[in-house]
């Protein structure tokens, strides 16, 4: 089980998915000048939806390999609920959001992904490792494209 406070982002995305979506709605359908006036609430919502789930998702694949990638996966899924958290509290009521909903938004856990001795660390580990991510999940053709590029770059 992963320490950082995931599931309480996405309760708290889906009630302001639910509030937005109510408030975008007319008579049951999504109305356009409607969402035009929710523009920012819905474009910020959805981006921190996709980045939520990209950090599950993340997560999950890391848990099935070494210890570089669960480190990697858990620095970004802790960079991922700070911005989140930073959009939802920028103007709570127009997600629909509450002070009960914000006190769900901890950051607890992630301070030990985002502190400056663990990104020290990691980055050393991968300089010494010749820039090896580790399993990347990708095919033969995407390696070689990127060997290429690393090879590039150096």
């Amino acid at each position: 089980m992963n320490p950082l406070p995931i599931e309480q982002y996405q309760e708290v995305t889906r009630k302001a998915l639910s509030q937005v979506k109510a408030r975008c709605t007319d008579q049951g359908r999504l109305e356009a000048a409607l969402l035009d006036a929710n523009q920012l609430v819905t474009s910020e919502l959805a981006f921190s939806i996709a980045e939520l789930q990209c950090a599950e998702n993340y997560l999950l694949y890391a848990d099935k390999q070494g210890e570089l990638e669960q480190r990697l996966a858990n620095g970004f899924a802790a960079e991922v609920l700070h911005s989140i958290r930073g959009r939802l509290i920028r103007a709570p009521s127009d997600f629909g959001l509450d002070d009960d909903d914000l006190a769900r938004l901890s950051l607890k856990g992630c301070e030990q992904y985002q502190s400056v001795a663990f990104l020290a660390s990691l980055g050393r580990e991968i300089v010494d490792r010749g820039g090896d991510l580790g399993y990347r999940g990708l095919d033969e053709e995407k390696l070689l494209m990127a060997d290429t590029f690393r090879q590039f770059a150096e």
